[in-house]
């Protein structure tokens, strides 16, 4: 009900302006054309006026603004919009980011999650592609947003103009020069600054030890002995390893992220990890959640 607010309140006072103002004229007609003297007259008048066009002209467009923007928030359309923005990843290379996939990454987080906690682990898999070590087996292969966080030296280089002639001339050159290289200088602590960089959606292979990744064609091996923080956040779908001094930290986004913030979870610190870590609690309702869904 607090959706069509937006327009069902411009159209009760749309409706109700030139009623107010027939009534207005209706009661000043009883009193037999009471002619109002001053200013008290041309202000009655122009009220009236108001309420009969001026009110319902300005009410009829907040009316259809806001049937407008009730349209295009409704569920329908929302669902549409996500299947749109969905397909432009799935595109670019990426998974399907949907509401329907997320909802499906967090039931396979969540059926991993009670994998490990039940002793067990997922099948091995076979790959023809990428060789791994002896030992060393390949779990489970997923489409994610790969990005690094580092900063970078920018180089950049001032006007250096050159200004002649009047003095106002002169004052105005050199200011507007003053003015362009501070902009090109604060461009340049942009993008030197520390920040996600990389990004791309990107092939994420798991295995028993490391994340191997192809980042722009290249394949790159992530080690868990090697990381030093992770930060599972599975409400939000993304994965974020720190590697300290080894190399630039790691982000992965997409609705399998929590999957994998379980399994390398589940190899560097164990099941009680799983178990007991705050950001994968909510995967413990997932499966239920499913259920009602389904039954629905």
């Amino acid at each position: 009900m607090k959706r069509h607010g937006r327009w069902l309140i411009p159209l009760a006072v749309t409706l109700a302006a030139p009623i107010i103002g027939y009534s207005l004229i209706l009661a000043d007609a009883q009193d037999g054309w009471a002619v109002v003297a001053g200013s008290r007259a041309l202000w009655l008048g122009l009220g009236v006026l108001a309420l009969l066009f001026l009110v319902p002209l300005v009410g009829a467009g907040f009316v259809i603004a806001g049937l407008v923007h009730v349209y295009r928030t409704s569920p329908r359309q929302l669902e549409k919009q996500d299947r749109k923005r969905s397909a432009l990843v799935v595109a670019q290379g990426g998974p399907e980011t949907d509401r329907s996939a997320h909802q499906r990454g967090r039931m396979r987080a969540a059926q991993l999650r009670r994998l490990l906690l039940d002793g067990k682990t997922p099948p091995a898999l076979q790959s023809f592609t990428i060789p791994v070590d002896p030992g060393e087996n390949i779990r489970f292969e997923i489409r994610a947003q790969y990005s690094r966080f580092y900063g970078q030296t920018v180089t950049y280089s001032t006007g250096g103009g050159f200004a002649f002639g009047h003095p106002l001339f002169v004052a105005a050159a050199l200011t507007a020069m003053s003015l362009g290289d501070r902009s090109t200088r604060k461009a340049a602590e942009r993008q030197a600054a520390q920040q996600w960089r990389e990004t791309q959606f990107s092939p994420v292979v798991v295995t028993d030890t490391r994340l191997i990744i192809n980042a722009g064609g290249r394949w790159l091996s992530f080690y868990y002995d090697a990381v030093v923080a992770i930060y599972p956040e599975a409400d939000h779908f993304t994965l974020v390893l720190d590697f300290g001094d080894r190399t630039e930290p790691l982000r992965l986004v997409g609705p399998d992220a929590p999957s994998v913030g379980v399994w390398v979870l589940y190899r560097i610190f164990g099941a009680e990890a799983v178990a007991g870590h705050p950001s994968l609690q909510s995967l413990e309702a997932a499966p239920a959640a499913e259920a009602r869904r389904l039954q629905d």
